[in-house]
């Protein structure tokens, strides 16, 4: 399961490089609220576009399941 959220939105073109930094910096200064929420409150990314991601990550997570079964 490779890229991080943060490259996930900027490789999609839903947010950009300063604004992953943005949400960085926040959790860092102790927001406790995971990357997604911080993103969609900021106005950064939309329901939909979490909504992507979450899609995305069922998809890696049914395929590394798919080939564990395999073993």
């Amino acid at each position: 399961m490779g890229e991080r959220i943060g490259e996930f939105f900027v490789q999609n073109g839903m947010m950009d490089t300063h604004q992953v930094e943005v949400v960085i910096q926040k959790q860092r200064a102790g927001d406790k609220r995971v990357f997604g929420v911080i993103a969609l409150k900021l106005g950064y990314i939309t329901e939909e576009g979490l909504k992507i991601y979450v899609d995305h990550l069922e998809k890696q997570l049914n395929a590394l399941e798919g080939y564990r079964v395999q073993r």
